[in-house]
């Protein structure tokens, strides 16, 4: 199983790479003409007129570039690749454009799309995007109807997913969007996970968990681990995780793994452990469980509806995908299922609403052009 999954990526970097290759080679061309070969363009044909003139020396030097890009593109753990897959996408989709409308462009709009000038700036204008919507946390709502006996006013629950403590937010924008929480009036704030991860200063994780547990909700603060919370084994880390238990429990924020715990009369809520470590399934946590009242299991990884599916669990709340945090991630991984959901709501029976969280940050890069920084409120009301 393994071995197929790798040789799978394998031949899906490999394709990757061929098509990086030919779009930076074509980038690269078309630079070349658009500042050293301006007069071919009146003529429209330009890019085939001067290759064939091109030395060999000079054809092999642009591959060779197209390459060397093309290599640092698919190094998706540091900015620079990031930036130049961002280049690679917007200046694809600039080209298709060009290629349907070619015919009745004026020379000098054609010289500035061959300079390469545009996709530049446009990859450049995306990732200032992309870190001004982390660095700005926003709630998104839902209200939800149930059959099954709630309390006057019905329930509202805030969620709270891959903060990724050190990646974006300093300890003052924490305590704003704290604050802004704690000012809704949640009845429960649900953690879901992902708060820290490897990269997260130990002195920080305190810090963090205290303005969570500190919010004003009249049943608490509630947290499921994540597969970031505690440190790999084979990545070196600032923390540990007596630093993280100790962090939760003095905040007074409650550990839910593979527990659960009733909230008031109407609502019971079931904590799952991170699908990374061994645990129970979702139909052994509700072998026992008292499913007349409203259920919300919390799983940080949205990858086993299946199980959950026919459990009579009311709603499932997930984060983990980061909504694709980098379009067009959130597309491939739709695409290839890696996810039962990427992001938002969706039915997993006629019982049973799922939403998964974009979450307030992303793994490693102050970066999120693929949904938004958010928390989310949801109102729980009798129908």
């Amino acid at each position: 199983m393994y071995s197929m999954i790798l040789g799978a990526a394998i031949l899906a970097l490999a394709a990757l790479f061929i098509l990086l290759c030919f779009f930076f080679h074509g980038s690269i061309r078309r630079a070349h003409i658009a500042f050293f070969r301006p007069e071919f363009f009146p003529r429209g044909a330009a890019s085939i007129a001067v290759i064939g003139k091109s030395p060999l020396w000079q054809k092999l030097l642009w591959w060779l570039f197209a390459a060397v890009l093309s290599l640092l593109s698919l190094n998706v753990f540091h900015l620079s690749g990031i930036f130049l897959l961002h280049l690679a996408a917007v200046g694809a989709l600039l080209h298709l454009i060009y290629l349907l409308c070619k015919s009745f462009l004026p020379a000098f709009l054609r010289r500035i799309h061959f300079s390469g000038v545009l996709p530049l700036l446009l990859a450049v204008l995306v990732m200032m995007l992309g870190y001004a919507n982390l660095h700005h946390v926003t709630p998104t709502h839902y209200t939800l109807h149930t059959d099954k006996p709630l309390r006057e006013g019905g329930v509202r629950l805030v969620a709270i997913s891959d903060v990724h403590y050190g990646v974006s937010l300093s300890d003052d924008d924490m305590q704003r969007v704290c604050d802004e929480i704690g000012a809704l009036s949640p009845d429960v704030v649900l953690l879901l996970g992902d708060l820290v991860d490897n990269d997260t200063p130990r002195e920080r994780i305190p810090t963090l968990f205290s303005m969570l547990g500190s919010i004003d909700a009249k049943d608490g603060v509630y947290f499921i681990f994540g597969n970031h919370d505690r440190p790999y084994a084979q990545i070196k880390s600032d923390f540990d995780g007596d630093t993280l238990l100790a962090a939760i429990r003095d905040a007074g924020v409650t550990l839910l793994q593979d527990d659960t715990a009733l909230l008031g009369d109407d609502v019971l809520l079931i904590g799952r452990e991170d699908a990374s470590r061994p645990r129970m399934t979702a139909s052994q946590l509700c072998e026992h469980a008292d499913l007349t009242r409203y259920t919300v299991m919390l799983d940080h990884q949205p990858t086993d509806y299946a199980g959950v599916r026919g459990t009579g669990v009311d709603l499932l709340l997930s984060g983990h995908t980061h909504g694709g945090q980098l379009f067009p991630l959130g597309l491939f991984m739709k695409l290839f299922r890696i996810n039962d959901h990427v992001y938002g709501y969706t039915d997993i029976d006629a019982h049973t609403a799922a939403i998964v969280s974009s979450g307030f940050a992303g793994w490693r890069f102050p970066l999120k052009t693929g949904a938004p920084a958010e928390y989310l409120v949801i109102d729980i009301l009798p129908r």
